[in-house]
């Protein structure tokens, strides 16, 4: 295993990236958030990656995490400025509008620079899983996310530290997971 700052990376096309739910929101932000040093760093990385022809993926999973989130930080917004709807209501009104249609824009965008990363049900050892999420308490996402890189060869970029003690190559400009001990 490797965690590698991903600044320090220099991409060739032989590169199998998969970047992880975090970087995607980062990369194509919900409406309204504000910007990060960590933001421009992956942008960075981002466009060096798709001008040296690396081969991005995504699954279902992470686009699935990708939409739920968005949608979920554009509700927070919405309370936050007073509204009062529950998420269901939300999602059903006006206000949500044009939240779903960005979040189509911008999945459309992602969908347009990656290649699909299939995931079959029957590929995974489930009960492995299961084994690594009750014993470490792991996020079970997380788990998949990996087993998925493992499997396929892919190095994960990331910001989220709970990939520190997974046995894949990591790309990552997080402090934290790039001085961890696993």
């Amino acid at each position: 295993m490797a965690i590698i700052d991903i600044e320090s990376v220099t991409f060739s096309s032989n590169n199998k990236l998969f970047f992880d739910t975090n970087i995607w929101i980062l990369l194509f932000p919900a409406i309204g958030s504000k910007l990060s040093r960590e933001q421009n760093i992956y942008s960075r990385s981002y466009r060096k990656a798709l001008q040296a022809g690396c081969h991005i993926f995504i699954n279902v999973l992470i686009l699935s995490e990708y939409v739920n989130t968005f949608a979920r930080t554009n509700y927070k917004l919405f309370t936050e400025s007073g509204g009062t709807l529950s998420f269901k209501d939300y999602r059903k009104s006006p206000d949500f509008s044009s939240v779903s249609r960005a979040i189509i824009v911008s999945c459309n965008k992602i969908l347009s620079k990656c290649e699909k990363a299939e995931i079959s049900f029957n590929s995974i050892d489930i009960n492995s899983l299961f084994t690594e999420f009750q014993t470490n308490n792991a996020d079970f996402n997380d788990l998949v996310i990996a087993d998925i890189c493992k499997r396929q060869g892919f190095s994960l970029v990331t910001h989220d530290k709970d990939f520190a003690k997974i046995d894949i190559e990591i790309f990552s400009c997080n402090y934290s997971l790039l001085h961890s001990n696993p």
